[in-house]
């Protein structure tokens, strides 16, 4: 089992994850807007290494939904 299949969350587009990384260079960069738990944060990471552990994956999100920035 992945360890992104282990996470809480929402991943509906492995392909197009896939897509990307095939597409993206050594050296290049990869970003995710948008993280929430890091489900397919951590699907992106894994093929990105796979392919090449010179690319490198940002996540951003400000997680204010989550209770965690607002103590809610």
């Amino acid at each position: 089992m992945a360890i992104h299949d282990e996470i809480e969350g929402w991943f509906f587009h492995p392909g197009l994850y896939s897509k990307m990384v095939k597409n993206c260079r050594p050296g290049g960069s990869l970003v995710e807007i948008g993280v929430w738990k890091g489900k397919s944060l951590s699907y992106l990471c894994s093929e990105a290494y796979r392919k090449s552990p010179d690319i490198r994956v940002f996540g951003v999100d400000t997680w204010e939904g989550s209770g965690i920035v607002t103590g809610k």
